[in-house]
């Protein structure tokens, strides 16, 4: 597996075991004498789930001790910019490259990371803590106060975790914390440096929630609910139904604040997160409730800069783009004589929106994976980040509520006169959430349109850095352009691993 990967080659290999040897000697290194777990990344298809269990609410503060390289909080800062985020682990290199890599997401305003001792910080109780953090941070000035944890998220070994449960549930029992463990669970790990039979730590009557949906033994994710909370009541709430209310103040995390509306104010909508269980035997009622649900709209999102950088990035790459889409019909003709039909539709929809003589081009920015990602982080600093925390905080209908969803397509469409998406039953089938942020509006026509209740409605008054937020099975188009250009940037998550190829592949 992925994560198997990970372990081989940050600790198991010759060259990581050299590595940490070399520095064992070193009090702020994951193989030095104040480590209690080596550091071993989370992999990319259990993030997801890890951040979902956590159910991260506005105004949280969540910590992750035994941050190691910190992508785990920016993943979560991405999606949650609303909460507040603390990193901490031993690591003095790792906890570096957190620092850096949450100023290039653009997430470096929401998180914290800290070189620091856990078995201090828990000995002296999160309240001391929290008020004088340099009594368990190692060399490093650090006067400010800290947020007391909503969350702790722990990935680390039986060991660390074991040395930690006795400390950790005397901070769980004041109330109000949840902590969400990876691998393993509070109530069942095992110290295998010490003794195999030792249940000294099922003493200590840990209520676990080892719900299907993120502990299953591919993902190993578990959650102890706060003190008071009963697993049975935690696990229900995932399904708690609600009420659209177009009264509501959203805030998204974003500064300055955009402005953001529930619209048209007229519909609202009851809704339940049951309803995104229903099998695809439900489609047809799924899809129903989809049309009848408002959208949110987004003013000003991007800045005129943001909109600028994106448009530079994107000439770059769409030649590239173009020398995909100029050579796909014999792979086309190869895919269906070996009969793979998702890969022919895939291969179809690069030649028909990446040619050269294409009047709606689309480029998926999500195309090569991780790597891909890090270019336009790199190129565009902080903008996948507003579109994320965009998406995810607008999410008023719960649809990723507890569900571990990922990028599904990251895509940027260009349409010229001519271009449209004019089928009346387009919608974005598979994925949970879409956000579509204009960056350029066409001279005429070139018209987002949604679908509510009985009638279609025309977004005809967005301006450029305007976005609206949706859910994927709602009907949804864009009127032919007349004239001029519009260009927009379209973001959709799926229940699913990130998808690094386009939407059909």
């Amino acid at each position: 597996s992925s994560q198997d990967l990970l372990l081989q080659s940050y600790v198991l290999d010759a060259a990581a075991q050299k590595r940490r040897a070399e520095r064992a000697h070193l009090q702020n290194s994951d193989s030095g004498p104040l480590a209690l777990s080596p550091f071993v990344p989370c992999c990319a298809p259990r993030i997801p789930v890890f951040v979902a269990a956590t159910r991260i609410q506005p105004g949280d503060c969540i910590w992750d001790v035994g941050c190691g390289d910190g992508r785990v909080v920016i993943e979560a800062a991405r999606r949650h910019r609303y909460a507040r985020f603390v990193g901490v682990d031993i690591d003095a290199e790792a906890v570096e490259k957190a620092r850096r890599d949450a100023k290039c997401a653009g997430v470096e305003d929401v998180c914290t990371f800290l070189v620091g001792d856990a078995v201090q910080l828990f000995k002296l109780g999160l309240r001391v803590a929290c008020a004088r953090p340099s009594e368990f941070v190692i060399e490093e000035q650090f006067a400010s106060n800290l947020p007391r944890p909503d969350a702790l998220m722990l990935f680390v070994t039986g060991h660390m975790l074991t040395t930690l449960s006795p400390l950790l549930h005397a901070e769980w029992r004041t109330g109000g914390m949840r902590i969400v463990t990876c691998v393993e669970s509070l109530d069942a790990c095992v110290d295998y440096r010490v003794d195999l039979f030792d249940d000294s730590n099922s003493q200590l009557e840990w209520p676990v929630s080892r719900a299907s949906w993120h502990a299953s033994k591919q993902h190993e994710v578990y959650v102890v609910p706060p003190a008071g909370v009963t697993v049975e009541a935690w696990e229900a709430a995932r399904f708690a139904g609600g009420h659209v209310d177009s009264t509501i103040n959203l805030d998204i995390g974003i500064q300055p604040s955009p402005h953001i509306e529930i619209w048209p104010q007229t519909v609202q909508d009851s809704y339940s997160a049951a309803h995104f269980e229903r099998s695809d035997d439900d489609a047809m009622a799924r899809r129903k409730e989809a049309d009848n649900a408002p959208v949110v709209r987004i003013q000003h999102l991007l800045t005129s800069e943001d909109i600028a950088k994106i448009e530079t990035f994107v000439q770059e790459r769409a030649e590239v783009q173009r020398g995909i889409a100029d050579h796909t019909d014999a792979a086309v003709s190869a895919a269906l004589f070996d009969n793979n039909a998702e890969c022919a539709c895939s291969l179809v929809e690069d030649a028909f929106h990446g040619s050269s003589d294409a009047t709606h081009a689309v480029l998926h920015l999500q195309r090569g994976g991780a790597p891909a990602l890090e270019r336009f982080d790199e190129a565009c600093p902080g903008i996948r980040a507003k579109l994320m925390a965009a998406l995810y905080g607008a999410d008023v209908w719960r649809a990723c509520f507890c569900r571990a969803t990922d990028l599904r397509s990251f895509e940027y469409h260009h349409y010229t006169p001519g271009g449209s998406v004019a089928d009346n039953q387009h919608r974005d089938d598979g994925s949970c959430l879409t956000i579509s942020c204009l960056l350029q509006a066409a001279s005429c026509g070139g018209e987002l349109h949604t679908f509510h209740s009985d009638a279609w409605r025309c977004h005809d008054d967005l301006k450029a850095g305007d976005a609206v937020v949706f859910l994927s099975d709602k009907r949804h188009n864009v009127s032919c352009v007349e004239a001029g250009e519009r260009h927009s940037i379209v973001m959709e998550v799926w229940e699913n691993e990130a998808n690094e190829w386009n939407r059909h592949k």
